[in-house]
């Protein structure tokens, strides 16, 4: 076993990985009945943790491992870290839920404080789709090609994308599996680097970029959302020469309306006069905002189910006038 972690956590971190048997100081039974234990080092020092490789026909409950869980840590003065041989998809819930970390043999991981989490057999490089973003990827993309930046520790997008560790990792796989960045793990730390720059990052990422818009509703203007923003042509059109729609457009993330409130219509039966047209997004409009107004590159993404040569044109035109 010491083989194997040295091998499987050798593909995380950049440094040497040393893993060696360990005896618990801690002399409860529960502890330490029927499982064998390893500490694991990386050689820098930054890191350290005990791997608790659990019995095969172990029964407890979630809470008798959160309470075995601090034990540990109190007793030998490590975060332990659970492998399982086998686990179940409600298992893993629940020691994510109650902020457990742990690992298995399908290659799941959930050690939050080295900043892994993912799950092997779904979202591993070889398996993730690089044909188009997922919503949770688009938002990473874009905060690498508008932040410029060399080089961004993954932390950045929990903190500034709202995303949880597990959807980062999961986005920046994909990215990986598309040829559109570099990954590193360096000490606690994850970082990407983006293998093209500017314009030609966008070019590369140009055909696995998703259309954001995921419904579109005509709602009576008295029930616009105070945080809508305008959208689609009605923006093209304040950006550039393209003539304004009759119904103007605005959007807003999905997760921040109640649709309940709204009522939709059918502007096939009905007038058109004090509607406007509501875009529900997969992601935060708001989130990369250029001079108040939603970011060229979500824009052009809106519209791009729109095969209109006036449209197109100006959205090239638009695309044209950003400072990559």
């Amino acid at each position: 076993m010491k083989e194997y972690f040295s091998s499987f956590f050798g593909k995380f971190f950049n440094s040497q990985v040393l893993v060696q048997k360990y005896e618990l100081h801690n002399s409860a039974s529960f502890l330490s009945y029927g499982r064998q234990f390893y500490l694991v080092r990386i050689e820098n020092g930054e890191l350290s943790f005990l791997v608790v490789k659990t019995g095969e026909n172990e029964e407890y409950t979630i809470k008798q491992y959160s309470r075995q869980y601090t034990i540990l840590q109190g007793s030998e003065g490590v975060v332990p870290v659970f492998y399982f041989e086998k686990s179940s998809f409600a298992q893993e819930e629940a020691f994510i839920n109650n902020n457990i970390p742990f690992f298995t043999s399908a290659g799941n991981v959930y050690i939050p404080f080295a900043g892994l989490a993912f799950k092997g057999n779904h979202f591993s490089a070889g398996n993730v789709s690089s044909e188009k973003m997922m919503p949770a990827t688009q938002k990473i993309f874009l905060e690498i090609i508008y932040s410029k930046e060399p080089e961004i520790k993954c932390s950045i997008f929990t903190e500034k994308l709202h995303l949880s560790k597990m959807s980062v990792t999961r986005a920046c796989e994909q990215l990986k599996a598309m040829g559109l960045i570099e990954m590193e793990i360096r000490g606690r730390a994850g970082f990407v680097r983006p293998k093209y720059h500017g314009l030609e990052l966008y070019q590369k990422a140009k055909d696995k970029l998703i259309n954001p818009v995921q419904e579109t509703l005509f709602i009576p203007q008295a029930e616009l959302p105070k945080n809508a923003l305008l959208a689609g042509e009605s923006l093209l059109g304040e950006l550039t020469m393209l003539n304004p729609p009759e119904v103007k457009q605005y959007a807003v993330y999905k997760g921040k309306i109640e649709k309940k409130s709204l009522h939709p219509q059918q502007i096939r039966w009905s007038e058109t006069q004090g509607l406007v047209q509501l875009e529900l997004w997969k992601y935060e409009p708001e989130l990369f905002l250029q001079n108040g107004v939603i970011d060229s590159v979500s824009l052009a993404c809106s519209l791009s189910n729109i095969y209109d040569e006036r449209v197109e044109g100006e959205i090239e035109v638009l695309l044209g006038g950003v400072e990559w």
